[in-house]
């Protein structure tokens, strides 16, 4: 199952529980594949999606330095909680460690 079949499915499970703010993040995430979908013509490859998905991240921090500017800090708090949403669906990064060992592995 790729990556966008499950946003898909936690937009699914984020409307049946009520989640407002999972809702939101989801539809915007799917909002912006499908429309870089219609605009290529086909399906989207995984690292298309995860910089659409990094995208989103940057749109919802760049909202939030102008919410702060106008002291609305409830609207921070909950684009700090879709942002934790979205980074549910992108891989984690390597630590430092974990690149040195793997780069080792393959000089052996």
């Amino acid at each position: 199952m790729g990556k966008k079949n499950k946003i898909e499915k936690a937009l699914l499970k984020a409307i049946r529980s009520r989640d407002k703010i999972k809702k939101r993040a989801l539809r915007m995430a799917i909002l912006s594949i499908k429309l870089a979908e219609i605009n290529k013509y086909e399906e989207l490859d995984e690292p298309t999606l995860f910089n659409i998905l990094q995208k989103e991240i940057r749109i919802k921090q760049e909202t939030i330095e102008e919410l702060k500017k106008a002291d609305r800090y409830q609207a921070v708090e909950v684009k700090y909680a879709e942002i934790a949403v979205i980074k549910k669906f992108l891989p984690q990064p390597i630590s430092d460690d974990g690149l040195i060992t793997i780069l080792e592995q393959i000089i052996q």
